[in-house]
Parts: C-alpha cells; sequence; structure tokens
C-alpha cells in the first residue's frame, strides 16, 4: 500500500496530479482531510477482523487505508476511473480488497455480501437522498455517512417542524439514526459550499411489503403539505379502507400530514399490508 499523508492537500493534489485526475463536483469529490474525524467514523462501527465492510465514494481511500488497518475484507464503489486507478495501485495487493466499478445507483442491488456488512460512506449531495434507500436491501448492520448538512436534518426531523417530511418517515421508519456532529468545509479538500453532518444508522427490520405500503402512504400523505389527509389520501383508490383504518390510530380527516409521528404511519402500513397480504384491499374508486 503506497503511503500518502491523506492530512495534506499538497500531497493529495501530487497524487491527482501524478494520475491526470481531478476532483469533480458532479460526483461529490470532496476528500475528508481531517483525521481525527476519520478515525471517529471508523470507531462508530466498532469493526472486527472477520468484519466485510463496504465503502461507498472511497476517493483517494484515505478510509479505506483505515479500514484496512482493521478488517481485510473491503469493498469499495467507485464511479471515476481514475480513481479506480488511484485505488487499485495503492491498496491492489490487498487479497480481500475489491473495488466495485460504476454508478452505485446501479451497481449495489448486484453486489454480493457474504455476511452481515458494516458501511462507510461520504455519499455525494446530489444523490444522497436515492443511495440511502438502498441500504435496506442488503444486510447491514451499521453504518456511519456523511451527507449534506440540509438532508440530515429532514432525516432525523421529527412532526410540526419545517423539515419534516416523507422521507423523514421513511428514514426513522426503517433506521435508528443518531447525529454524530455537524462537519464544516474546513475538513475537506476542495471545500464544499455546504457543512455536512455525520450519521450513525443501525437498519431496523421491516418487512418489504410493509415498507412499500408505507412509501405509498407517506407520499400521498405529504404530497401537498397544506392539504388535509382527506384531500391527499382520497386520491387513493382504497381510501375508504384506509379512513377506516385510519381513524382508530388517532388520524384526523382534517389534520396534515406533519403532525403525525413515525410510529403512527407505521401502525397504519402494517394494518394496511395486512389487508392486502389477505385480499381484502379493494378499489374503492
Amino acid at each position: 500500500m503506497q503511503a500518502i499523508d491523506y492530512n495534506s492537500i499538497g500531497q493529495i493534489k501530487a497524487v491527482l496530479g501524478s494520475y491526470q485526475a481531478n476532483a469533480l463536483k458532479r460526483f461529490g469529490q470532496n476528500f475528508l482531510i481531517n483525521q481525527t474525524i476519520r478515525q471517529k467514523i471508523i470507531n462508530l462501527l466498532n469493526i472486527e477482523a472477520g468484519d466485510e465492510l463496504w465503502e461507498i465514494g472511497p476517493g483517494l481511500g484515505a478510509m479505506t487505508s483505515l479500514a484496512l488497518q482493521q478488517t481485510a475484507k473491503v469493498t469499495v464503489f467507485e464511479i471515476d476511473h481514475s480513481f479506480i486507478k488511484i485505488l487499485e495501485s495503492f491498496f491492489g495487493g490487498h487479497n480481500g480488497f475489491k473495488i466495485i466499478a460504476g454508478d452505485v445507483l446501479t451497481t449495489w442491488p448486484a453486489a454480493q455480501a457474504a455476511g452481515p456488512i458494516k458501511l462507510i460512506g461520504n455519499l455525494p449531495y446530489n444523490i444522497a437522498g436515492a443511495i440511502i434507500p438502498l441500504f435496506t436491501a442488503k444486510p447491514i448492520s451499521r453504518a456511519a455517512i456523511l451527507v449534506q448538512k440540509e438532508l440530515g436534518e429532514r432525516m432525523l426531523a421529527g412532526p410540526r417542524t419545517k423539515n419534516y417530511a416523507s422521507f423523514s418517515v421513511y428514514c426513522r421508519c426503517h433506521f435508528k439514526l443518531k447525529n454524530e456532529g455537524v462537519i464544516g468545509p474546513s475538513a475537506f479538500y476542495p471545500p464544499p459550499n455546504v457543512n455536512s453532518m455525520l450519521l450513525s444508522l443501525v437498519p431496523k427490520q421491516l418487512d418489504g411489503e410493509v415498507s412499500a405500503t408505507l412509501q405509498q402512504l407517506t407520499r400521498a400523505a405529504f404530497a401537498s403539505r397544506r392539504k388535509t389527509l382527506k384531500n391527499n389520501w382520497g386520491r387513493l383508490p382504497f381510501y375508504n379502507q384506509l379512513r377506516e383504518l385510519a381513524l382508530p390510530l388517532s388520524f384526523s380527516e382534517s389534520g396534515r400530514a406533519e403532525e403525525y409521528p413515525p410510529e403512527l404511519y407505521l401502525q397504519l402500513a402494517h394494518a394496511l399490508t395486512a389487508l392486502k397480504t389477505n385480499g381484502y384491499l379493494t378499489d374503492n374508486k
């Protein structure tokens, strides 16, 4: 493995220059140059020697290097061919190191894991919201991810707050989340124009059908924040049955989506899924 000081902007520039590579904004390539934060991310995962670790957006391998010091099984997802060459040069000698080339949104579904996965990722800010739902399709035991601060706030948001949305309900029903700290632009090279948030994440066990129903319910409920649940849910073909299930759970037809906690939406999704599974869900329109 090639030695490089990942805290040194000068050395990072030198490596990029020698491989004719550039940090591209469209790929969200901002290198974490703060050793303390990198170590904190690794520590959040409690990595043991036999663990399998996946990394999204490895860049030049700053986190990869730390991970390989604790486990030999590291798989990275990288879209940039220039960076793939660098990573192969740096870490190709490790038997357990693997690169999956391409857009993670398309390569992730086919990727195979031998067992539970621990995950790290400096997620590209423009597609982080699309990447996070992918986690539910793999046996991830624990994750530590960097996202744009505003997205992190939306993921963590609760009822009656401006950031509370369908995605908030999705994240809080699918994951146990914790804000591990806000990170300013100076921790990265090149510095982004936004603050980042470090999140620890432990997936919850949620049936796939219930998950799909939950998304259908919440997307409809939050479709127009100013409208009542009756107006938003009224567009669903099974609204009459949905109403019969929702009212006993303390939902009100005159209420708005932002008033109700994730737990209530999840209870409703379970009840509605049971109707679907038993063939009792009908089209009321």
